[in-house]
């Protein structure tokens, strides 16, 4: 390796053109950028002497197909192997407990890796555009899935994660068209922004207890997802986490089981966020209010049918009481009707509404609908004029 400048034991630069290269026994290091952009570089043989691969090392090395990595080796340091679009086989050594930022970034042609049990960190972007590779197994011990760890992983359709794991960063798993299932480990607390968006094979996603808030485009584009658990623990549901999921058919939230139209109200929570206060953030009191603005009035009630007693939900339908109650009027819904008046829940805004509405169902004709208004009016607010229960 004549084209090569090594001082120290550190191999500094290598300046040739050859395509298959074997570094010298001796050399400790492979030093920043040493290989930067040897793009006619097919193979290279590394000696056991090696204990550190530097920064930028073999980036861009467009043409290597294959490195072992000697078993001294402790570091490999962020970016080393970026956009070597051909590796498709490489092999960490066991003592390795880092995999940094960015060091498959690109690697295209990478088909499989097998990450050392030791590793408990893994960096952001390290595997992103990592086209090929199908399958992985995150060790126990790694706390995080750090942001853009997996972007781009067109092929991926499994991964396993541990129970060690708290937290899974922005976009981590952001455009893996083919992955179907992940299973999110229990102590989770942490899901960020665009996490799984456009993830469009995944069917179905249980958010573990202890996620507070589920951010902005989370679920972005999940075109296949049809199922979704929300638990207690989330507070608030960012712009645009359901957006586009078009299939989405049945959610879990609050222990209440919600289905299709009240599905709605998740998926137009974008465009409604764009002119509420609450453009940011909408706190689950609020789940069921974009549905005011585009006409989803059932989600609110079929929360209240699942749960008549949850106060926060009752709270909200209190706030807004005339427009909610009025579309049951409209859609002559005399089930969920029937358990408003029964529940005595709301019997002080019925005072000064009831009449009106009485006045609606006999307007349009909907004889049982009076008389349930009229009895209930009777029997509940103290109204002793029979007389009046048919007037035409």
């Amino acid at each position: 390796m004549d084209e090569s400048e090594i001082q120290n034991g550190v191999l500094v630069k290598y300046s040739g053109k050859s395509k298959d290269i074997v570094i010298p026994d001796g050399v400790t290091e492979i030093g920043e950028r040493a290989f930067y952009s040897c793009k006619k570089l097919r193979t290279v043989t590394i000696p056991d002497s090696v204990t550190c691969i530097g920064h930028l090392a073999f980036a861009y090395c467009s043409s290597l197909t294959a490195v072992r990595i000697p078993e001294r080796v402790k570091r490999i340091e962020a970016a080393a192997f970026r956009h070597c679009k051909a590796l498709s086989l490489v092999t960490i050594p066991d003592i390795v407990t880092c995999i940094e930022e960015e060091t498959f970034l690109g690697c295209e042609s990478l088909t499989s890796i097998r990450i050392p049990d030791g590793v408990t960190s893994i960096g952001r972007c390290a595997f992103e555009k990592c086209h090929k590779l199908t399958s992985f197994t995150i060790p126990d011990g790694v706390t995080s899935i750090e942001e853009n760890t997996f972007r781009g992983c067109s092929e991926l359709t499994s991964v396993t994660i541990p129970d060690s794991v708290t937290s899974i960063g922005k976009r981590a798993f952001d455009s893996c068209y083919s992955l179907t299932t992940i299973t999110i480990p229990d102590g989770v607390t942490s899901i960020g922004e665009d996490a799984f968006g456009f993830c469009m094979k995944l069917t179905s996603i249980t958010i573990p207890d202890g996620v507070t808030s589920i951010e902005a485009n989370t679920f972005l584009c999940c075109t296949g997802l049809t199922s979704v658990t929300i638990p207690d623990s989330v507070t608030s549901i960012g712009q645009g986490a359901f957006e586009n999921c078009t299939e989405l058919s049945s959610v879990t939230i609050r222990r209440l089981h919600i289905e299709q139209d009240a599905v709605k109200a998740l998926i137009t929570k974008a465009r409604y966020t764009m002119y509420s206060p609450y453009s940011t953030y909408v706190d689950i009191g609020f789940f069921l209010e974009y549905q005011y603005c585009f006409d989803y009035y059932p989600a609110v009630w079929a929360a209240f049918r699942s749960c008549p007693e949850d106060e926060r939900n009752t709270g909200y339908l209190r706030k807004h009481f005339r427009d909610a109650f009025g579309y049951l009027i409209e859609k002559n819904d005399k089930e969920t009707i029937q358990l408003v008046l029964q529940c005595g829940q709301f019997d002080d805004l019925f005072r000064d509404l009831i009449d009106g509405w009485i006045d609606d169902a006999i307007r349009h004709e909907m004889l049982e609908m009076q008389l349930m208004l009229t009895n209930y009016k009777a029997e509940k607010l103290g109204y002793t004029d029979v007389a009046e229960l048919f007037r035409l």
